[in-house]
Parts: structure tokens; C-alpha cells; sequence
């Protein structure tokens, strides 16, 4: 018995956010299928939510030629909307995370302890809190026995084998870790809907986030509806005062 874990990233120049879904194999399984169904409608390979919202790649107005720009983001809309529709039909849970690009950064440089222990590389460090946070809730709402073990995939990207053997040093550093985590690897997205829909968590968590940073009062109509079946489980942001409470533990 385990659960799987499908996680992406989505990132700007102020915040880096990793974003993963929850939930049983089968269930994913099923999910999928639907989702391949939808995605084959419109005539599309695959999901990302950067394309969908900036009207590029396979969601461009040229795609296929001639389409229009009307089009293309009526397109655009409907197809993300669904996917928030196919996911909250299942119980697949969204677990965010968001770093602070300026105050990581500046942390790590003039911190060595800081250095030693969170790295300097963004990426490795936003996935392995993301990886800590699932097992931490996990053990937080999962005590009982048998303790189901987590399978992590994650999008792939060049430097996916150093980011590897630092997610599995996790398990001799953690306990938990060692207990609930099961494998983690790396995929290409577009073979996987499992990550094209942590990549839309990845997403809309950033948006999100940097709403909250603003102080702006409205929040996306899809975190809105993500929320609405529960399928958001958590949401968090490390900032300067998280990263030096987390150095001083």
C-alpha cells in the first residue's frame, strides 16, 4: 500500500514554488484517463500552465495555424477549467510550497551555516522542503499503522541526477523521511498527467502567493475552485523569518 506523490515547479524572478498532488495510484490512473480524453479533444499533447496562461506553445493562436487569438484563449480557459473539474471530482490533495527568491538567495550568501545547510541551489531546496512538508503531514494525519509509504515523481530537468541523491540523503537525515518515502524520480511532464496537474498546483500556488506577498484581496477563480472539494491540503511560504526560525532548529 502506498500513496503517489506528483510534483512540478513554477517559478518568476521574486518567488520559486514547487506544487504536488496526493493521492492513491488507481486513482490517478482514472484521472488521467479522463484527462487524456479532454486534452485529445482540442487536439492537444499536453498541459502546461504557463502555455495556457500566456497563450504559447500548444495553447498559441497559430496552433494549429490560422486558429486566432479569440479562439485560442477561449480555448485556453476551457481547457484549464476542466482540468480543475477532472481533479476535484477525486480526493487528490494540493501541498504547495513557496520560497522567497531574494531572501534565500541573500541567506545563503552570507550565511555559511546557511549555505551548509539549505544548499544554493533553489530548486533542490524548494523540492526537498516540499518532500519533508508530505511526510510531515503524512505523520501528522496519517499515524496510525500500516504507515503508507510515498512514491515522488517529478518533472524532469538537467540537473535531475545531483537533485536525486540529495532528495534520498533525506532519508538518513529524517526519520519520517525514512519511514514515508518509498522512491523519487524524474519524468517528462508530457508523458505524465499526474505532473501536468501538480504543474497547474505549482501554478496558481505562486499566483497565489505573490497575491498574499501584494496584499491584493482577490483570489484566483482557480484556487477558488481547487479549494472548493478540499483538493487544496496545504499552502505555505518560507521567507526570511521561516529560513532563519528553520537554521535555528
Amino acid at each position: 500500500m502506498f500513496l503517489k506523490v506528483y510534483a512540478d515547479e513554477s517559478y518568476d524572478s521574486g518567488i520559486y514554488t514547487c506544487g504536488a498532488f496526493i493521492g492513491w495510484p488507481k486513482d490517478f490512473y482514472y484521472l488521467g484517463v479522463k484527462w487524456d480524453e479532454r486534452l485529445q479533444k482540442d487536439n492537444l499533447r499536453y498541459f502546461r500552465a504557463s502555455e495556457c496562461e500566456g497563450l504559447y506553445g500548444q495553447f498559441d493562436p497559430q496552433n494549429p495555424p490560422g486558429y486566432g487569438l479569440s479562439q485560442a484563449r477561449a480555448r485556453a480557459e476551457s481547457v484549464r477549467y476542466d482540468l480543475i473539474e477532472i481533479i476535484k471530482s477525486d480526493v487528490i490533495g494540493g501541498i504547495s510550497i513557496s520560497v522567497s527568491r531574494k531572501d534565500f538567495e541573500d541567506f545563503v550568501s552570507k550565511d555559511l551555516k546557511a549555505a551548509q545547510r539549505f544548499g544554493t541551489d533553489i530548486l533542490i531546496y524548494t523540492y526537498k522542503t516540499l518532500i519533508t512538508l508530505t511526510v510531515e503531514l503524512l505523520e501528522q494525519d496519517w499515524p496510525e499503522y500500516p504507515k503508507p509509504k510515498a512514491a515522488f515523481l517529478l518533472d524532469e530537468h538537467s540537473n535531475w541526477q545531483k537533485a536525486e541523491e540529495a532528495y534520498s540523503s533525506l532519508k538518513a537525515e529524517n526519520t519520517a523521511c525514512a519511514n514515508r518515502m518509498l522512491v523519487i524520480g524524474h519524468a517528462d511532464d508530457e508523458e505524465y498527467p499526474g505532473l501536468q496537474m501538480a504543474d497547474l498546483m505549482a501554478h496558481e500556488s505562486r499566483l497565489h502567493t505573490k497575491a498574499h506577498i501584494g496584499n491584493v484581496g482577490t483570489e484566483r477563480l482557480m484556487m477558488r475552485e481547487l479549494k472548493k472539494k478540499h483538493n487544496v491540503y496545504f499552502t505555505g511560504l518560507m521567507q526570511k523569518e521561516q529560513l532563519q526560525g528553520m537554521l535555528n532548529e
